[in-house]
């Protein structure tokens, strides 16, 4: 019975040391689990930062910049107008070979240009042309001018442009025109066409004819002449003639309208009746087709007549 006794109590005591030991190693593996969880981080720590890489700095290369030393100015005086040109753009020439440009220019500023007034090289491919051009006579608002300058295509293959400028007497620069051509060393050059002139109007004349009654109030009959240079269409819209005194506008609205089949003279008169002695003013505004809007007068006439008492 106390052999019984002291088996069972060996095998509780084996068992009870078995217990001790498997606490004993879960603890271990947990503390040795730990020590490495906080190794790793304490190395996260102190290992450097993966570095980012910079885009490389871009460097820039200046751009070129137009330097312009005389004045430029939007003065109403100082305007001009394209109507025609000689060498389309693009047109192509073999390299070194010669050829003239021409523009056509109207004033259409309120200032007279006179012979001082120059086309100038502004910028851009020079192709060999003058510095300036002056004009030859002096062009009152409303008037045109031709200039032509002798040019030469360049010895090298590609595109070139020039660009010009009317310069006044005091040194104010306005309008830009340019000449645009193509070279090929090698090819014959294409066939250059006459460029096709932008339909305006070219000339303005008014005529006044008074009925013969040396008495006021009299009739006073304006005829306009209108030139052109092409086809297209002119509107005259009246702008200082009385409308309880004249008869003008053959639509009714106070517009006249010409129509040109090409380049030529058209008139169309209007009749202002019961006017006194005194000055009589006429101003209207041109409008043709492409050109745009140009103004005429103001242009007066002296009414002669006698007041009746």
């Amino acid at each position: 019975m106390n052999q019984k006794i002291s088996l069972i109590a060996a095998l509780l005591l084996l068992t009870a040391s078995m217990g001790c030991f498997t606490v004993q190693s879960r603890a271990d593996f947990i503390a040795t689990a730990v020590e490495q969880t906080m190794q790793a981080r304490s190395a996260d720590l102190v290992s450097p930062a993966t570095a980012i890489p910079q885009a490389a700095p871009v460097i820039l290369a200046p751009t070129a910049t137009e330097v312009q030393t005389e004045t430029q100015s939007s003065d109403p005086c100082y305007q001009a107008l394209l109507i025609s040109e000689t060498v389309p753009d693009d047109t192509s020439f073999t390299a070194g070979e010669s050829f003239t440009k021409s523009w056509v220019l109207r004033n259409t500023g309120s200032c007279t240009w006179d012979k001082n007034y120059r086309l100038v090289f502004a910028s851009g491919d020079q192709m060999g042309g003058p510095a300036y051009v002056h004009l030859d006579q002096s062009v009152a608002p409303g008037g045109q001018a031709k200039f032509e300058v002798q040019l030469q295509a360049p010895s090298k293959s590609g595109t070139y442009t020039g660009y010009w400028r009317m310069k006044a007497n005091n040194g104010v620069l306005f309008a830009r025109i340019f000449v645009k051509i193509n070279v090929n060393q090698t090819s014959t050059p294409a066939k250059k066409a006459t460029a096709k002139p932008v339909f305006a109007v070219t000339g303005v004349d008014v005529s006044y004819s008074q009925d013969s009654n040396g008495d006021c109030p009299v009739d006073l009959t304006v005829t306009t002449e209108i030139t052109t240079n092409g086809p297209g269409l002119v509107e005259l819209e009246w702008d200082s003639m009385d409308t309880m005194l004249c008869n003008f506008g053959n639509d009714g609205m106070g517009k006249d309208y010409l129509t040109f089949g090409g380049a030529g003279t058209k008139s169309v008169s209007n009749t202002c009746s019961g006017l006194n002695k005194g000055t009589f003013e006429v101003v209207f505004i041109l409008h043709a087709e492409e050109s745009g809007f140009s103004t005429f007068g103001p242009q007066q006439y002296e009414i002669d007549c006698t007041p009746i008492p």
